[in-house]
């Protein structure tokens, strides 16, 4: 509960970020929940480990892997997008 009202400052923070920095920092937080159990870096490379373990499986489902790093990028950048027009803050042209 204590990280929730915390939540303010966290936003002005993530707000100060260009788009790129929220491209990655998006990337990695993605990254963190579907792999924080693998040493992998990359959120590709993670994409293939849980694939080629749960092709193993009989019941694999694709919807469980995770996004493509540039999929994870760009979803980033519209969510910043879209939180920064609901509470009113007007942005530079984002390149």
């Amino acid at each position: 509960m204590q990280g929730y009202k915390r939540l303010p400052n966290y936003l002005k923070t993530i707000m100060l970020l260009a788009a790129r920095e929220v491209g990655v920092g998006g990337e990695k937080i993605i990254a963190a929940l579907h792999g924080s159990f693998l040493q992998s870096s990359s959120l590709n490379e993670i994409r293939f480990t849980i694939l080629t373990k749960s092709l193993l499986q009989s019941n694999f489902n694709l919807t469980t892997l995770p996004p493509t790093e540039e999929t994870a990028r760009l979803h980033s950048r519209r969510t910043f997008l879209q939180v920064n027009l609901w509470t009113g803050h007007v942005l530079d042209r984002i390149k």
